[in-house]
């Protein structure tokens, strides 16, 4: 899954934080399309979910700083999908990376990160450019 356009926002530190999940979930395509072990599959969502949790502090903290008005909900889109990662990553732990699993991990990244970059950066992108 390569960094689409439409997800640089144009503030260096998110678009750097955004390539190195969009980078991640791209490992998790391939890992899967290849039918990748158990193992390899979970470092991959393991590293994923560190990738996110960075994302998320960066922009967690910039909309502190800009007082952003959307920021319990972005906040809110930002927990939700750590639980939901982390449930996937113990999910793989108890399971293993079955094909099955490893799919429905690869696609809901994919989903969740589209969209919310989509949307929810998006906004916040609008936002802090409409302060400058």
């Amino acid at each position: 899954m390569r960094f689409p356009d439409c997800a640089k926002l144009g503030i260096a530190k998110i678009d750097e934080s955004h390539g190195a999940l969009f980078r991640a979930a791209e490992s998790l395509r391939v890992a899967v399309a290849e039918a990748r072990g158990g193992e390899y599959i979970a470092a991959i969502l393991d590293q994923l979910a560190d990738y996110a949790q960075r994302d998320f502090e960066a922009e967690e903290s910039c909309m502190r700083e800009h007082r952003y008005p959307g920021y319990e909900a972005h906040r809110a889109q930002h927990e939700r999908f750590a639980v939901e990662l982390a449930g996937l990553c113990e999910d793989m732990a108890r399971h293993g990376a079955t094909p099955v699993l490893a799919a429905k991990a690869q696609r809901r990244v994919r989903e969740w990160l589209l969209g919310h970059v989509a949307v929810f950066d998006q906004q916040l992108c609008e936002f802090l450019n409409g302060k400058a």
